[in-house]
Formats: structure tokens, C-alpha cells, sequence
């Protein structure tokens, strides 16, 4: 079965081999959470709707920001990869 055909099968996930699982990420995230903690001590319970709203807002925007990314590398690289193909089949003359 080809990469493609794995792909559309559900069997390979490209975004479990993220390179975000490093000892940076890790430190990064835990502040996060850290931080998280301390903005929802702070506020009262309508306050914390507010912000539970808004992070939902953010997460679906960067959702559109991350599907576009992948689409518009995946993209760059089929072009780099069919101007690579051009030059060798053509002796590298264009």
C-alpha cells in the first residue's frame, strides 16, 4: 500500500511525528499551564466562561492557521519535487 493510500486509511499520522515533543516544548507547555492556572485563580466563574470562550475562538483559528500551513508545504514540496524531476529528465536544461 503507498504512502498516499496509508494516508487516506487512517494507518500513518503525520502529526504524531511532531518534532514539538522536546525538552523545550515540554518547558514551554508546563509554563503555559502554570500561567493558565494563575489568569483562572484570578477570576471569578463568569470570567472563566469568557475565557474558555475565547480560547475555544483561538484554538479553532489556529486549527485554519496549522491546516494551512500543512497545505501550503505539502504544496512547496510537490514543486520542489516536479522542478527536481524536470531538471533531471532534462539534463537540466530548461
Amino acid at each position: 500500500m503507498s504512502i498516499l493510500e496509508n494516508l487516506w486509511n487512517g494507518n500513518i499520522f503525520p502529526f504524531e511525528r511532531s518534532a514539538l515533543k522536546t525538552k523545550e516544548y515540554r518547558a514551554a507547555m508546563k509554563r503555559t499551564e502554570e500561567l493558565e492556572q494563575q489568569l483562572l485563580d484570578l477570576l471569578g466563574p463568569d470570567n472563566r466562561k469568557l475565557l474558555d470562550a475565547f480560547e475555544s475562538a483561538s484554538d479553532e483559528a489556529w486549527v485554519m492557521e496549522e491546516q494551512d500551513a500543512f497545505v501550503t508545504g505539502v504544496s512547496f514540496g510537490i514543486q520542489i519535487l516536479l522542478d527536481a524531476l524536470r531538471e533531471r529528465s532534462f539534463g537540466g536544461e530548461r
